[in-house]
């Protein structure tokens, strides 16, 4: 079986051409593009504003097709984020509305009008219900039962209670970032190996991850085995995550969206996927 992903990648790094060539080839070889407007990551950078006419003008030149476009938000600003939203309608796209904090309940069903899916904002911040946070994730799908797309959130109790129709994440790169493996074990469970771990001893619990993957401990005992993409650590982190998304789709019929910062990442997670294709 030949596993195909999902995976989403934000247009200011999708203007790259070593990502877009990258983004090119896996939609050839049968991967979902999802198109995001990387409003935050402009944000986080200090960055300008993307236009709606370069937004406009950069999808409309891409010669691949892509399974879904995000709308191009203004983080903080719901009425803003309309304004951008209802000017690419009048443009002939039809992206995903994101639903922000700040936003009645009500609004939805407009968005619904022009989208079969919305995509719930704001939820990785650490404000209360009503202002973002994992608390106004839970409560936009306690209010809405259409679906509903978690951007940048990837919660396993809350995809279980509430089976969302997609979610996005960049947590299969955490190894790399925080030294440390998450293994995916099956029913909604992991086993944590962390990088400081293999000089001071691992519990069995840890040594039976390691053994469901294939792994090798004197490996991970290794400290380039934990430095940076496509080492051994990111690897099995990754193809952790390609577990859990097999899982919650077929469990719950949720989509696990990868999120990407580039043409690297987007191979690395592609290679992950590759190797639990031939370990099925």
């Amino acid at each position: 079986m030949s596993i195909k992903i999902d995976f989403l990648v934000a247009y200011p790094y999708l203007r790259s051409k070593s990502t877009m060539n990258a983004a090119r080839s896996a939609v050839e070889a049968g991967h979902r593009l999802w198109l995001d407007s990387g409003a935050f990551t402009t944000y986080k950078a200090g960055g300008q504003p993307t236009a709606v006419s370069d937004y406009v003008s950069f999808i409309r030149g891409l010669d691949f097709p892509i399974e879904r476009i995000f709308t191009l938000d203004v983080v903080g600003d719901p009425i803003a984020t309309k304004r951008n939203h209802d000017r690419l309608l009048d443009a002939g796209i039809r992206p995903v509305p994101i639903f922000t904090p700040g936003t009645q309940l009500k609004a939805l069903d407009v968005m619904y009008e022009a989208s079969d899916l919305v995509a719930v904002g704001g939820i990785n911040t650490n404000k209360g219900s009503g202002g973002g946070g994992p608390g106004w994730a839970k409560y936009v799908l306690e209010h809405e039962a259409r679906p509903l797309h978690l951007l940048g959130f990837i919660n396993k109790p809350i995809i279980a209670k509430y089976k969302p129709y997609s979610v996005d994440a960049s947590s299969w790169t955490f190894a790399r970032r925080a030294g440390q493996i998450d293994f995916y074990i099956g029913r909604g469970k992991n086993v944590t190996l962390r990088r400081t771990e293999m000089a001071s001893g691992i519990n069995s619990e840890q040594m039976d991850a390691i053994n469901a993957y294939n792994a090798s401990v004197k490996e991970l005992r290794k400290e380039s085995s934990w430095r940076g993409g496509y080492s051994v650590s990111s690897i099995l982190n990754g193809r952790s995550s390609i577990r859990l998304m097999l899982d919650i789709r077929s469990q719950f019929a949720t989509r696990y969206v990868f999120a990407c910062a580039g043409g690297s990442d987007l191979n690395e997670i592609i290679l992950a996927a590759k190797i639990e294709s031939q370990m099925q």
